[in-house]
């Protein structure tokens, strides 16, 4: 008669309670020799068959946990209070990735060496059963809504069907509902918020990007798409991202990048003539220092550009054209060149022992399409006379054959030392100060009082006659 007798018995230590009507699990891996238990108190215990039943015990969770699968010296811990997912190596008791569920869990397998199945607990009603890649225990399937405890009788090949065809219809049906709220983003985020509890963090983005292009929010667009493409390696599954960003960039006018987006895909797909069109882009030779911007005309443009300038991690510096028009004072000050503006302006400055700041230069001017090299006399500060802003400059240019001053108004964002290191901050106050000033776009005005102003030195009365 065969006979069984206990070689290793040891003192007892609590098990995590039985809430759940499930009977906590032991696991066991060969290569190591090692069997494990889990407990109430988040520790995982390690007996080593091959060294009499040595013990040793190691924090995996905090509180308590059931789930276990060892693999080799892999071994996989998922935890029902802090519904963490933990890969370890048991050799080095080392923790090599870990990811918050969202859920508990309640059982853990093995499918192969390269995968695990869990079992989790989502209410009181319902459980899940999920799928893990690793090393990164990234989820890759979902079956919702089951009545399941136990891994054990569940054949592997009925798990890797059930769960893709599940998986396919729910996240299919939680995508299309959530398509057809995109101009109500409050009203989606919940479902977003299920799409991300599942591993679902891309679709989610792209849903948002959606959102953004059909309510044209384009920035906000911008800044989701980047996020998504940033870190991911060029295949053909993100061929058609990398080109909707690529698309968008050019219409917002960064031709630089775009063309940098097309070439990440051009192994895939043909974007030769989009390059090409892109390489001939008239910003591209521009220095924005030396650019007078009157394609962004609106207010809404305008701060658009500098939110978009401290998102890509660089300071606002176009200039930008808040008004024009021909000087009245001209037919007055019947001045022949810049250089007779400069002398009477100095001339009427020294005449009150006022501050002048003067300055010629060869500036472009950028419609959007077509750029315009001019000379004027650009005008940063007199004193006595208020300027609208610190950020504003005026302007002028002479037209010998019309016989006319044409006069500028300027927003310069380099006309003032950057606060703060901080772009957002510098682009933000940038754009304060931009709104500030909009609608106080005098620019005539403020130059013909100018012109008033000299007519009143004495010794500038030749130049009137």
């Amino acid at each position: 008669m065969e006979t069984r007798s206990c070689i290793f018995q040891r003192d007892g230590f609590a098990f995590p309670k039985n809430s759940l009507s499930l009977f906590p699990a032991l696991a066991f891996s060969s290569e190591p020799g090692y069997l494990f238990s889990p407990s109430a108190e988040g520790k995982l215990h390690l007996f080593d068959l091959r060294n009499e039943c040595a013990h040793d015990s190691l924090e995996v969770h905090e509180g308590a946990f059931y789930g276990m699968a060892a693999c080799g010296k892999l071994l996989v811990t998922g935890g029902v209070a802090d519904k963490t997912l933990n890969l370890w190596d048991v050799n080095q008791r080392k923790l090599l990735y870990k990811i918050d569920s969202g859920s508990s869990f309640l059982r853990l397998k093995f499918l192969g060496e390269t995968e695990v199945v869990a079992v989790c607990f989502d209410s009181k009603e319902s459980h899940s059963l999920r799928r893990y890649s690793l090393p990164d225990l990234k989820q890759s399937a979902i079956m919702v809504d089951l009545d399941l405890r136990s891994l054990a009788t569940v054949p592997a090949s009925t798990i890797e069907h059930k769960t893709k065809a599940e998986y396919v219809r729910w996240r299919n049906g939680l995508i299309n509902q959530a398509r057809s709220m995109l101009t109500d983003p409050e009203g989606m985020e919940p479902l977003l918020e299920q799409l991300r509890e599942n591993g679902l963090r891309e679709d989610a983005i792209l849903l948002q990007a959606e959102s953004a292009r059909e309510r044209d929010k384009p920035l906000h667009e911008l800044i989701l798409l980047l996020d998504l493409t940033e870190a991911v390696e060029v295949s053909q599954d993100n061929v058609p991202n990398l080109k909707r960003l690529a698309f968008l960039l050019e219409h917002l006018n960064e031709p630089r990048l775009a063309i940098l987006n097309y070439e990440k895909v051009r192994s895939f797909v043909d974007v030769e003539q989009d390059i090409l069109r892109l390489s001939n882009h008239p910003l591209l030779s521009l220095v924005p220092e030396n650019t007078i911007r009157s394609d962004i005309s609106s207010l809404e443009s305008a701060i658009q550009e500098m939110n978009k300038d401290a998102f890509l991690n660089r300071p606002f510096k176009w200039r930008l054209l808040l008004s024009d028009g021909p000087a009245t004072m001209f037919k007055v000050l019947r001045l022949q060149d810049l250089h007779d503006w400069e002398n009477q302006i100095r001339t009427y400055a020294h005449s009150g022992d006022r501050t002048v700041e003067l300055a010629k230069e060869t500036v472009t001017m950028f419609d959007g399409k077509n750029c315009r090299t001019m000379n004027w006399l650009r005008i940063s500060a007199i004193e006595g006379l208020e300027f609208p802003s610190p950020y504003v400059d005026f302007a002028i240019e002479i037209d010998k054959e019309k016989r006319l001053a044409q006069c500028y108004g300027v927003f310069n964002p380099n006309k003032q030392t950057a606060s703060t290191e901080d772009l957002v901050d510098h682009n933000g106050t940038l754009a304060l100060a931009y709104h500030s000033i909009f609608n106080q776009r005098n620019v005539r005005t403020w130059l013909n009082t100018l012109g008033e102003k000299i007519q009143q030195c004495d010794f500038a009365a030749n130049a009137y006659r």
